[in-house]
């Protein structure tokens, strides 16, 4: 049985791809919230990073990272709740771009 042509999406590649596409805002988030600096920060199907280009922790995924509360916290402090109910309210397909928005708007 071919599950892959099942699913509307082939989700590995789509989110390879989602990871390369915005690997800059997630680069961001990271670098923001943890004083850290690019060159620290790799993107490819997970989110790693770690001092001196060392990797020391991974996230899982870019949604792993957007609704991981302390993240969001540092980011939008007492409007975290407000910032985690938008990017859930939107498809996934829209939720890098409002990640932006909204950081762009504080």
């Amino acid at each position: 049985m071919d599950i892959v042509s099942k699913c509307e999406k082939n989700f590995l590649d789509w989110e390879n791809k989602r990871n390369q596409r915005n690997k800059e805002l997630y680069r961001r988030v990271i670098c923001e919230c943890l004083g850290m600096t690019g060159e620290s920060v790799f993107i490819g199907h997970h989110i790693s990073f770690g001092p001196d280009g060392q990797c020391q922790q991974e996230i899982p995924s870019a949604d792993t990272l957007m609704f991981d509360h302390n993240f969001i916290k540092r980011l939008f402090g007492e409007k975290a709740a407000d910032a985690l109910v938008k990017l859930a309210l939107v498809d996934v397909d829209k939720r890098d771009q409002l990640l932006a928005d909204l950081l762009g708007a504080r």
